[in-house]
């Protein structure tokens, strides 16, 4: 930018596999199962002046 200004762009992904949900706690909700598609994806703008 002709001011000196800075835009920046960031994208980051990560793919964290499989994972199974287990609770052994005894109070009444006791979450359990398993997820076969855990994917994050981040997305950062940035502008600096």
């Amino acid at each position: 930018m002709s001011s000196g200004s800075k835009v920046g762009v960031a994208y980051q992904y990560q793919h964290l596999g499989q994972g199974e949900i287990t609770s052994s706690d005894y109070q009444v909700f006791r979450p359990n199962g398993q997820y076969d598609s855990n994917r994050v994806h981040f997305v950062t703008l940035s502008y600096r002046y």
